[in-house]
């Protein structure tokens, strides 16, 4: 908290820290403000840049802000898995052909569904809310083998 309460004073002008920087930061160590304060100190902060513009300082603290909006987002979106693969079958004899069958058949199997949700640590929600045989239904209708020309 104490490293966030820094970067929040520092973004606060530079004329204001040299006046008041000593005993804000006595009063930070009096109050032991929390993640609530901590945020009123950096709208403070940006509010004060904002007054006194200059177009260096608005694009340092857009970017600022920026970042801690993408960082934000960035941990509050669920993780999500894509693959794709594509194979040219053209050219393959007809016993090769039929193996890729078969093989996208095991790919969707419970089987091997399962294996890959337990060693790769996805669907957690859900298996704690459903049974696997749900979870695997449900990966089921995200997965799509389509024949491509």
């Amino acid at each position: 908290m104490k490293l966030l309460l820094d970067i929040a004073a520092r973004l606060y002008p530079q004329w204001w820290r040299d006046r008041y920087g000593p005993e804000f930061e006595t009063l930070l160590e009096d109050a032991h403000p929390g993640f609530r304060c901590a945020l009123d100190i950096l709208k403070g902060a940006l509010l004060m840049q904002f007054k006194s513009p200059t177009l260096f300082r608005n694009a340092t603290v857009g970017c600022i802000l920026g970042l801690g909006i993408a960082l934000a987002v960035s941990l509050a979106a669920p993780r999500q898995w894509s693959s794709q693969a594509a194979i040219q079958t053209s050219s393959l004899n007809p016993e090769v052909s039929g193996r890729l069958v078969g093989g996208s058949l095991y790919a969707l199997s419970r089987a091997a569904l399962t294996r890959v949700i337990r060693s790769e640590g996805i669907y957690k929600e859900e298996i704690s809310r459903h049974p696997i045989d749900d979870v695997i239904v449900l990966m089921r209708s995200a997965i799509k083998i389509e024949r491509v020309r």
